[in-house]
This record gives structure tokens, C-alpha cells and sequence, in this order.
């Protein structure tokens, strides 16, 4: 507590509800649509391809998410994804995923489908209230590219 504080006005708890996720891919396109998969995972989505038959049923659907490098665009790529499946009950499954950039911006376009599912149905997953950039990280290894974001659960 800084001096000059009132005593007792506030304290700091340990809180635990943040998640840890850690992607991995081959290269870059990879590692963003397997962090797509992963977040619908956690948000208890089924694999299976049709999840409703729906007015949000599109094919040949695209859009493009932009950031100032790597990490921002990963955090706003689920950022917006958990947002349209929490707000609008719908999931894109990307068919195409190709990263362009030049410095200071980085895009993401992703080529699929949207698919609707009742937001009345959880689905028995966990509820992720947003995806934030503390600990976001993706690095080249060995094996392709590795992926770290923190989730606000």
C-alpha cells in the first residue's frame, strides 16, 4: 500500500480465474486456426462440422482481422470470435487462413463459413469472458510456431 493511502480502503486478493493456453502449428496459418478450434473447444463447441441450420449458414464467408504485430492479431482474431459466438451464437470454421504484413501491421484473412448453434446450449463448456494480451506470445521452434494467451475465465 503507498503511504499517504487511508488504511483499509482496498486490498489485493490472489485471483485465480484466468487460463493459460498454449497452440501450436506448423507454421503461422496453422497456428491461428488451431487457436480457433481451441477456443470453441473450451467454449464446449462439438467438432462435428454442422452444428444448426441457421440464418448465420454462409459458404464462401471471409473476413479480415488486423494488428500491429503477431500477438495483437491473435488476441483480437479470438477476441472477435468469442464475442460473435457468445453474442450472435455463431462459429467461423475456416476453410483458408493466409497471414500478409508489413511493419507495424500484420493481417489475417480467413476464408470458411459461419455456422449458428443455440446459445441456449452451452454445451457443457467452460464460460470465457475475454482474451487478453497478458502473456501473449508466439515464437518459432523446432517443430513450427508456439502460441501462449491468457483467457479471463
Amino acid at each position: 500500500m503507498e503511504s499517504g493511502e487511508p488504511k483499509g480502503l482496498f486490498r489485493l486478493l490472489d485471483h485465480t480465474a484466468d487460463l493459460c493456453l498454449e497452440i501450436s502449428g506448423s507454421d503461422l496459418p496453422e497456428l491461428f486456426a488451431n487457436a480457433i478450434l481451441a477456443v470453441y473447444r473450451l467454449l464446449g463447441l462439438p467438432p462435428d462440422a454442422t452444428l444448426h441450420a441457421g440464418d448465420h449458414d454462409h459458404e464462401d464467408a471471409s473476413f479480415v482481422v488486423a494488428g500491429v504485430d503477431q500477438e495483437d492479431l491473435l488476441v483480437r482474431l479470438l477476441g472477435e470470435l468469442l464475442f460473435r459466438a457468445e453474442a450472435d451464437g455463431i462459429r467461423f470454421v475456416p476453410s483458408r487462413v493466409s497471414l500478409c504484413g508489413e511493419p507495424g501491421r500484420v493481417e489475417l484473412r480467413l476464408n470458411g463459413r459461419w455456422e449458428g448453434f443455440p446459445l441456449s446450449s452451452r454445451y457443457g463448456g467452460r464460460e470465457i469472458k475475454a482474451v487478453t494480451y497478458h502473456g501473449a506470445e508466439i515464437r518459432q521452434v523446432q517443430a513450427g510456431f508456439l502460441a501462449h494467451v491468457v483467457l479471463d475465465v
